[in-house]
């Protein structure tokens, strides 16, 4: 079985060399390295051009700045593996994660395999190591689904492996210009995927840095990663159809999106009530319970007190 990782590349010189040194540790040998540079500024493809004159796994691409998602389409044009996977440029992997997933597509090709992750420092230090319910793989498909969605790290497109015909034969595309890219992707993803694997191992290192999008604390940014949110549940309230599977991912895309809220100002969070009101998203709560049904009839009556209250200050 052959792997395909897909690197995009924007300024991230000080973290690379340890993102692709971690690939070539791998233990399992079989793979392809899909490294897109998205026009970046820095030193980076000195450093590429290092990794490919050493391994010919490692292949270099350089195209104009498009940002993350449309360097993951292009890389995803290049790849020759049976399975494919994600990782940011300033994260690492687990020198058995390949070995890992090839273990359990061994005995049957999953659409998907889900893995778990621990977050670090700059240095490499653990801050956290997240685990994955154990019995998530005894359960049907529908019960797995509710059941990740309450776990931790749902969303990122770097903790899954995608079986490649799985992935093209949707036609699935991050969408361009877009931040949380991997929300509103994800969330369709395991809509069409029929079986899943959930491999309890943490095999991902996230990599908390200081100048991340995601730890970036400028407020404008903060605005369009709020009104991006609501923009992809908008195209999941489009895609996602009407199944019990369906209706959980909706679901938890509408409290996500509703949540996502806090990080407003006062002013601009009663522009984003409206438009959460105008969309319907509290409608796409999926009311299977009393305590579900109370807990809409609350959010339509105290939308921005249920906001407010979610505010870490």
């Amino acid at each position: 079985m052959k792997y395909s990782l897909i690197i995009p590349v924007y300024n991230v010189e000080a973290y690379l060399d340890k993102c692709l040194d971690s690939i070539s540790k791998q233990t399992y040998k079989n793979f392809e390295v899909i490294i897109v540079n998205d026009g970046t500024p820095d030193n980076s493809q000195k450093i590429i051009d290092k990794y490919i004159k050493k391994d010919k796994r490692f292949k270099g691409y350089i195209k104009e700045n498009g940002g993350l998602s449309d360097a993951r389409n292009y890389g995803i044009e290049h790849i020759t593996g049976d399975y494919m996977l994600f990782i940011d440029s300033d994260d690492f992997i687990e020198e058995e994660l390949l070995l890992k997933i090839n273990n359990i597509i061994t005995i049957k090709k999953y659409d998907l395999v889900r893995f778990s992750l621990s977050t670090t420092k700059d240095n490499g230090e653990k801050i956290k190591t997240y685990h994955l319910s154990d019995n998530l793989n005894k359960l049907q498909e529908n019960e797995k689904i509710c059941k990740l969605l309450k776990e931790e790290f749902v969303e990122p497109a770097w903790l899954y492996a995608y079986n490649t015909t799985f992935f093209k034969k949707n036609k699935f595309k991050y969408p361009k210009g877009k931040i949380h890219e991997d929300f509103g992707l994800t969330l369709l993803i395991l809509s069409k995927a029929k079986n899943i694997y959930f491999l309890d191992y943490p095999g991902y290192n996230y990599v908390q840095r200081e100048n991340s999008i995601m730890s970036n604390n400028q407020y404008e940014k903060i605005k369009k990663r709020v009104d991006d949110f609501l923009y992809h549940h908008l195209n999941n309230q489009k895609k996602l159809g009407d199944n019990i599977k369906d209706k959980w991912l909706l679901s938890y895309s509408a409290s996500c999106t509703i949540s996502k809220g806090r990080e407003l100002n006062d002013k601009d969070l009663i522009e984003y009530i409206f438009r959460l009101k105008k969309n319907k998203v509290i409608d796409d709560i999926y009311g299977n319970t009393i305590k579900r049904k109370l807990k809409k009839i609350y959010l339509k009556i105290n939308l921005k007190k249920y906001i407010k209250s979610l505010r870490k200050d």
